[in-house]
């Protein structure tokens, strides 16, 4: 019995180490992508499906997507891999290719509930989360520059 317990305090141990090690690996692409321009991150959790991570990197001179990694899997030992197919897009674009990711994710949610852009569920395909937030933050910065100028 004893040897099952410290089995299970090894394991326990083991899962923290891992994760520890998976964050720092999401803190240093986010610091390495912060430079790049405005950022958005979306996560979707994976119960029986994968999760997904997806950060955007938006250059607000050009409008366009700049840079995009996605991390996409079960285990912990996946990484970020670079995700050229947004790269130039504009935020509808993108937007569009999360609703279209979405209803192919959550096909049955989707039926009762279509997405709308002001729900703030976290049923929302990680892709759509990140563009909101960034639509979120554009909105907020053109806000404060319009009471700055007042």
């Amino acid at each position: 019995m004893q040897v099952l317990g410290i089995v299970a305090i090894i394991i326990i141990v083991l899962q923290q180490l891992i994760v520890i090690l998976q964050y720092k690996t999401y803190q240093k692409v986010v610091r390495s992508m912060r430079h790049m321009g405005l950022l958005g991150i979306g996560a979707r959790k994976g119960r029986i499906r994968p999760g997904e991570i997806v950060i955007l990197s938006y250059d607000i001179e050009t409008k366009k997507i700049n840079a995009c990694k996605r991390l996409r899997g079960i285990t912990v030992f996946e990484r970020f891999k670079d995700t050229p197919e947004f790269i130039g897009l504009s935020l509808d674009e993108v937007c569009g290719i999360g609703i279209t990711e979405d209803a192919k994710i959550n096909r049955r949610y989707r039926s009762k509930h279509p997405y709308d852009p002001n729900e703030p569920s976290k049923k929302k395909a990680a892709l759509i989360q990140a563009t909101e937030a960034i639509v979120r933050r554009l909105e907020r910065d053109s806000k404060l520059s319009e009471s700055g100028d007042e």
